[in-house]
């Protein structure tokens, strides 16, 4: 209903009621298919802002208390118009546009809300002279003059032409609750609700609405401004429709990342079942040797008895090598498998340690309440990648604030190594319990800032809380720089080596 004819008529009066002799301070774009016109009184000191979203797919506009303007990339729009005053504005009959006029030159922008089809222009009298979207070609060929839609809507024209050629300006919704054999007492009763009626904000089971006339559907807010309609409207809108499609958007595309990933490990546990079933290289030196007195020089295959299997089998030589030279060749081979394994082994523990931070991620992602939240994670810009990364941990690990110190706390073996190997930087403090299994745990570092020694005690009580060593008195907690923590090849999950530690004795426990 927002760029409904009978919503617009009441928007355009009170838009105009609150902006009369107001002037045009600024009118700018810093957002694709966002247009903010900023409007100022000198002698009450007052703003206010319209600002225009005129996307494809959504349409609307909102009343901000408040706007600040960025200090790049951002454009000028209808420069002539700046420091003009609105003297008037225009309802169009029976048309989702309206104008506000101004004192000098006869400017007028209009409001042209038609859905996917919605633009903001600039008239000089009744010509175009400027647009914000330029893509709609034919609305530089509108005639201002020509906009009403004057329609005859009395009793005699509806009994004659029915209620939808009457009142064309009726939302498919208000057909449906009147009816196509609705009484004229009705359409009279309907349109006052219209014209004096408040507007409700309602979610239904697929979206977001402004409506004046509720049925079963949950009520999100009620108002009898428009203004403040419009504002309740975009609101939910954007927290609730925009945020929960960019959510499930994103959370689509992890959810094909660790596809791809699992995709990997299947295909490499085919391979080390294929070199497990197969005749290991090594065997086949062994073979070999057992049974050089048979082979015969300057010949590319031979049979011989599988004595590891007690069977035939055949192998395959190089002609031009010596009988012990092509077992000496098996042997280099067999070395270089088992760095295939060894490489296969830590590809696989790679990517189910990526999984786990993308299932992890996406339990982040949905409990994210705010867009701005959101897009931080999903579209960081450069001076937000710190951010990001910091919002990506806060939901990946148990998270703590000592003094202005973050601290992380893995939650489970794989969630260790996640919290180890992929979050800490090289000079972090990185803390554990000593010699039993836990959790691991690490304090952010500060660039130029000696770790104060209240923060490292904290953090080894949370240590020693995490571990099996919670209920003890004092737990010994081994505390060190990440970059002296290493994982070896083969290792389980959150086990790790620590080349270099040192030992502070703590009472285990939660923070106050």
């Amino acid at each position: 209903m927002q760029n409904n004819y009978y919503f617009l008529r009441r928007l355009s009066a009170e838009i105009f009621s609150k902006l009369n002799n107001f002037i045009l301070l600024s009118c700018f774009s810093q957002e694709k298919d966002e247009l903010v016109l900023e409007f100022f009184k000198p002698q009450t000191q007052t703003y206010f802002y319209i600002k225009a979203i005129l996307k494809s797919d959504f349409c609307c506009l909102t009343f901000p208390s408040d706007f600040k303007r960025a200090n790049r990339n951002t454009v000028d729009i209808f420069k002539q118009t700046i420091d003009n005053k609105v003297v008037g504005f225009t309802q169009f009959e029976n048309e989702r546009a309206f104008s506000l006029d101004f004192a000098r030159n006869n400017y007028r922008i209009l409001f042209k809300m038609y859905g996917n089809r919605a633009n903001i222009i600039l008239f000089q009298g009744n010509e175009a002279v400027d647009q914000f979207h330029h893509k709609f070609k034919n609305d530089q060929l509108l005639d201002l003059s020509q906009l009403h839609r004057p329609i005859v809507q009395d009793e005699k024209s509806f009994n004659s032409f029915g209620l939808k050629a009457t009142f064309p300006t009726f939302s498919k919704q208000m057909l449906n609750i009147l009816g196509e054999n609705c009484e004229w007492t009705t359409i009279q009763n309907h349109l006052k609700e219209l014209n004096e009626g408040d507007f409700y904000v309602v979610k239904t089971a697929t979206d977001i609405e402004l409506t004046n006339k509720p049925n079963s559907e949950e009520v999100l807010a009620q108002s009898p401004s428009a203004i403040q309609a419009s504002n309740f409207f975009n609101q939910f809108y954007a927290k609730i429709n925009i945020l929960e499609k960019e959510k499930n958007d994103y959370i689509s595309l992890l959810n094909k990342k660790v596809d791809r990933n699992q995709a990997y490990i299947d295909k490499c546990i085919l391979e080390l079942q294929h070199i497990s079933n197969a005749v290991s290289n090594e065997e086949i030196g062994h073979i070999l040797m057992a049974n050089l007195h048979q082979i015969k020089n300057n010949t590319d295959s031979v049979v011989l008895h599988d004595f590891y299997r007690d069977q035939e089998i055949m192998v395959k030589l190089k002609k031009e090598l010596t009988p012990q030279a092509n077992a000496e060749n098996y042997y280099r081979k067999s070395k270089n498998k088992k760095k295939e394994i060894e490489n296969l082994h830590s590809n696989i523990n790679k990517k189910e340690i990526e999984i786990e931070q993308l299932l992890l991620e996406i339990e982040g992602l949905t409990a994210i309440e705010s867009i701005k939240s959101l897009r931080k994670i999903t579209q960081p810009s450069q001076s937000n990648l710190k951010v990001a990364e910091k919002i990506k941990a806060e939901s990946l690990f148990k998270h703590f604030r000592i003094v202005d110190y973050d601290v992380f706390v893995g939650k489970n073996a794989k969630n260790n190594d996640l919290l180890t190997l992929k979050y800490a930087h090289k000079d972090d403090i990185w803390l554990h319990a000593k010699d039993v299994a836990g959790s691991h745990v690490v304090i952010k570092s500060q660039a130029g800032k000696s770790l104060p020694v209240n923060v490292l005690e904290k953090a080894a009580s949370l240590a020693g809380y995490y571990s099996k060593r919670k209920n003890d008195t004092l737990c010994p907690v081994i505390y060190t720089e990440k970059k002296f923590v290493r994982k070896a090849k083969g290792m389980a999950d959150g086990q790790v080596i620590v080349e270099k530690e040192n030992i502070i004795l703590m009472e285990p426990r939660l923070l106050d």
